[in-house]
């Protein structure tokens, strides 16, 4: 299946360290994915992924088009090549590499912008069927924090 690029994007129901909820089992990695607009939510659709949208809550306000995504990282060494490319970008500098144990700091990260590369998987169980996205790599910027500008870590 295709990968799809999503840029400016957000997430919400941030679970990256795969922590046990009433809504996710212990360690499924997982997040929502906020769409920056109603084509790319289109685009999804008609390729089979599940976009859910989220009616506006007034007047003002505008739909919220998500998609969930699972966040897989292989327990194999000699798989590692698929696990997902997940950086944290700070402006002027190198982006960090998140690993399986460290990128559960995005949980409590404050976004401010991700670009996001979407991978399907058509499925098929019980009879069954539909496309899982998968994130494959994610470029991350965080809010700016004048503390971490001033000491620099």
């Amino acid at each position: 299946m295709a990968t799809f690029i999503c840029e400016n994007c957000n997430f919400m129901y941030k679970n990256f360290s795969g922590r046990p909820s009433d809504y996710n089992r212990e360690g499924e990695r997982n997040v929502t994915l906020i769409l920056p607009s109603e084509e790319m939510a289109n685009m999804l659709t008609e390729n089979g992924f599940n976009v859910k949208v989220r009616p506006p809550r007034d007047e003002y306000d505008t739909p919220l088009f998500t998609l969930a995504l699972k966040v897989a990282f292989s327990q194999n060494p000699e798989e590692s090549y698929k696990n997902p490319k997940i950086y944290i970008v700070h402006p002027g500098e190198e982006g960090v590499l998140l690993t399986a144990e460290t990128v559960g700091s995005l949980d409590y990260a404050r976004i401010l912008n991700a670009d996001v590369k979407i991978r399907g998987w058509n499925w098929s169980r019980s009879g069954r069927s539909g496309v899982a996205a998968y994130l494959d790599t994610a470029y991350v910027t965080l809010e700016p924090d004048p503390l971490f500008d001033k000491y620099g870590y």
